[in-house]
């Protein structure tokens, strides 16, 4: 696929003795494996991820990597698999023929939503305050993925209630699935989608929809 082209698709590649297609081409070809809880964090999957993000970022490979990787606060225990499966040397093999090499020397982890706490009241020093007025008393930071989604306690003095932290099995791909659900038993719809079997894809056309309002 794509060999000789002069822009080669970084979505798609080997590693391990596996090709994978990742991201939106993914959901194009039908093989729409997304995965979460402990399977997410296995050798044969979460490797892919980190990999398609390197391959954009640093396309020539790199000897040494320092990763920060996000978790739900429910995936607590599966940190260790998590930074295993990412840590270490990785040779990619691209369609065009060539091979990468990553080194991840360090992989470091947080919650999800803690991340996005810090991301909001710290200055990029990480050590001031990025907002003077924060206000008093307790705040929740709230994290919403695609299959999990998270809650976590906070106090303006940047204290995080690590204790009290909630993981909850609901985020956008429930949305998705309702907005099918609705479109497909509404009466007047139902010859637009004759052909469809189970429920509507999870696509570009589902995100403009949840985006807009219109499903294209």
């Amino acid at each position: 696929y794509q060999r000789g082209t002069k822009d080669v698709d970084v979505s798609m590649f080997g590693y391990n003795g596996e090709y994978a297609v990742v991201g939106e081409n993914a959901e194009s070809m039908g093989e729409d494996d997304r995965r979460s809880g402990g399977p997410k964090y296995r050798q044969d999957y979460y490797p892919f991820l980190l990999l398609s993000v390197l391959l954009r970022l640093i396309p020539q490979g790199h000897e040494n990597i320092r990763v920060m990787a996000m978790f739900p606060p429910g995936d607590y225990r599966h940190t260790d698999e998590m930074m295993n499966s990412i840590g270490g040397k990785h040779v990619v093999h691209r369609v065009d023929g060539s091979t990468v090499t990553y080194k991840v020397r360090e992989v470091l982890t947080v919650d999800e939503p803690v991340a996005g706490l810090r991301n909001f009241i710290l200055a990029e020093n990480g050590r001031q305050f990025k907002h003077r007025n924060l206000g008093n008393g307790p705040g929740l930071c709230v994290d919403i993925g695609g299959k999990i989604s998270s809650l976590v306690p906070f106090r303006a003095d940047g204290y995080v209630d690590y204790n009290s932290a909630k993981t909850v099995d609901l985020g956008i791909q429930n949305v998705m699935k309702s907005v099918s659900d609705i479109l497909l038993s509404t009466v007047e719809y139902q010859h637009f989608f004759e052909s469809v079997r189970g429920d509507l894809p999870f696509d570009d056309q589902m995100r403009e929809c949840i985006r807009t309002g219109i499903y294209p």
